[in-house]
């Protein structure tokens, strides 16, 4: 999207632009989806299951002069070896 451009984050989709608010931007976007390889608790490299999504918000570098901040919605996985649940990486 147009968006996504304008951030240039790499493995993020932005999908909305929210109206500014004062001197505040605020987009809403996803990770491309981006399975673990290896679990960062036990080290295993097989058995992820996708374990549903959160969202988080996270504040970028300024855009001429107007603080970015990004309503990002995480995908998260759950090791069977150790049977934790992390987020996928960024």
């Amino acid at each position: 999207s147009l968006y996504t451009g304008q951030l240039d984050l790499a493995g993020i989709q932005v999908f909305d632009r929210h109206p500014p608010l004062g001197n505040n931007l605020l987009f809403d976007a996803v990770t491309v989806e981006n399975v673990p390889t290896t679990c960062l608790a036990c080290g295993a490299s097989t058995g992820f299951r996708k374990y549903g999504s959160r969202q988080q918000e996270f504040v970028d570098l300024p855009v001429r002069g107007s603080r970015v901040g990004i309503r990002l919605l995480r995908s998260r996985y759950w090791c069977a070896s150790c049977k934790k649940v992390r987020f996928e990486a960024l």
